[in-house]
């Protein structure tokens, strides 16, 4: 059995690859990443709502505090190049405000009177038609801000991930370690949701189940709803676990699982409407030339696969 304990936190095994970047939990518990791009900031606003991770739409990042700029500085922008941010005073000269995400109309500086946290370089914001937010300068390694107006840069799109609000187990393939899947099986994954003193899976509406990959999921898959569920003692510690069986080949089909699959992530409602969500790890049986996570060797020649451990928040994943 391999399960981990979802509630204030949810830990999930990332592959660390290039080809497949995921954005970083920040210690806010929201998420970020770097997008290259190069795009001038009216750009970069616009396409940053077009990303999406764990089921919420991307923003141009808001910095609040310094613990947050720190993090962003050294672990989301890396050097990478310029970063444009989700700050302006287009709309009066001088009176800046976050634009984007849950901060959206809240000033922090008003012509020289600071309101809440900045993070200003020497001499900034120097105004005229320098508007928009820049987060790293006067060099792509300098950690404050700078007011700016010609592009094209990269930019920090960061993700709000709701705080979780119960408890839950789950276990793929329930007795089995690792969790393996032939993905041209015909037959059915079988997923426990395990009762717990903080959670009773009597109270799960079974017609709200959904399940696959997270990643697949945030790039055109679809989760999948179980054939049939059961209720029933899995791991013999008294409580009764609620077993749904989900059909391989219609995981296949709607890509909610793939080769590269390395997590599987089920969702529902309890009775009373409250969501819930359980991840656990998988491992997808390989074709001839790969290794066990059905990547092959060859295009990873040092070390296959790179993992590392990151704790999520995903309950309202929607």
């Amino acid at each position: 059995m391999n399960t981990r304990i979802f509630g204030a936190a949810l830990i999930v095994l990332m592959a660390g690859l290039d080809a497949l970047a995921v954005p970083i939990l920040g210690p806010n518990g929201n998420y970020y990443e770097y997008i290259p791009g190069p795009l001038e900031w009216a750009d970069a606003l616009v396409e940053a709502e077009t990303k999406s991770f764990l089921g919420k739409t991307g923003y141009l990042a808001t910095i609040t505090d310094q613990t947050e700029q720190d993090f962003v500085f050294n672990f989301v922008i890396q050097g990478q190049g310029f970063a444009w941010g989700g700050a302006s005073d287009i709309e009066s000269e001088g009176t800046w405000k976050w634009v984007t995400g849950p901060e959206a109309g809240t000033v922090f500086w008003d012509n020289g009177v600071g309101i809440g946290y900045s993070n200003w370089s020497s001499g900034n914001p120097s105004g005229g038609a320098e508007n928009h937010l820049m987060l790293n300068w006067p060099f792509a390694t300098s950690n404050q801000w700078n007011d700016a107006n010609a592009g094209p840069y990269g930019y920090v799109v960061e993700f709000t991930i709701p705080e979780p609000t119960t408890l839950a187990l789950v276990d793929i393939k329930p007795g089995s370690d690792p969790n393996s899947i032939n993905l041209k099986s015909n037959g059915v994954l079988p997923i426990a949701i395990l009762s717990t003193d903080e959670f009773d899976v009597s109270e799960v509406d079974i017609d709200t189940l959904l399940f696959g990959d997270p990643l697949l999921l945030d790039n055109g898959g679809t989760a999948v709803s179980p054939l049939r569920s059961a209720f029933e003692d899995v791991n013999d510690d008294g409580f009764v676990d609620l077993t749904p069986k989900f059909s391989i080949p219609d995981l296949v089909e709607y890509e909610a699982l793939g080769p590269h699959t390395l997590e599987g992530l089920l969702t529902g409602e309890t009775v009373d409407g409250i969501p819930f969500s359980g991840m656990d790890s998988i491992r997808i049986v390989p074709p001839n030339g790969s290794n066990g996570n059905g990547l092959k060797v060859s295009n990873y020649p040092n070390t296959g696969i790179v993992k590392n451990w990151e704790i999520l928040d995903v309950f309202g994943v929607g």
